[in-house]
């Protein structure tokens, strides 16, 4: 059981090391890019199709769709980092309860209390498991809005 809540406590460190890395640069960047690809591969896709010769339609085509996989799975991946520290904080717990020596017992409860859940964080917040949802969301509604400015520039 020691040997699990240290090796835990070394991916612990692990993961703040990484996220002081990647937390304020390069996850907002990739976010941002992202979206903002798929939103463009959507628009062009939907709005310009006669105006683009194929060859060239199909490059924004690709580029959506690019990202929209990249982002879901990258997104789907950095949230199994919260979802799977949470159940091994739970099956550490649960086997704590086996302990038949009262002060092991008492010592690793305080230790599994100070152990705190993984995540991959983005400025002050964090990824879990509806982030990657939120961001087709966010995708798909934006993309919707400017198709319908377009549509509405039209009529005028």
């Amino acid at each position: 059981m020691a040997n699990c809540i240290r090796l835990y406590r070394s991916i612990h460190l692990l993961e703040k090391s990484f996220n002081a890395f990647l937390m304020q640069r390069v996850l907002p960047a990739f976010m941002l890019v992202c979206t903002g690809i798929q939103i463009i591969g959507l628009y062009v896709g939907i709005m310009h199709h006669a105006d683009i010769p194929m060859p060239g339609l199909l490059v924004f085509h690709l580029l959506g769709l690019d990202a929209a996989i990249c982002s879901m799975l990258i997104f789907t991946m950095a949230s199994f980092v919260h979802a799977k520290s949470s159940e091994v904080l739970q099956i550490l717990g649960k086997t704590s309860v086996g302990i038949t020596e009262n002060t092991d017992r008492k010592l690793l409860r305080r230790e599994l209390k100070s152990l705190s859940l993984m995540n991959v964080k983005f400025g002050s917040n964090f990824i879990d498991r509806g982030t990657p949802l939120n961001l087709q969301t966010f995708a798909l509604n934006q993309t919707a809005s400017l198709c319908l400015i377009k549509s509405g520039q039209g009529m005028t």
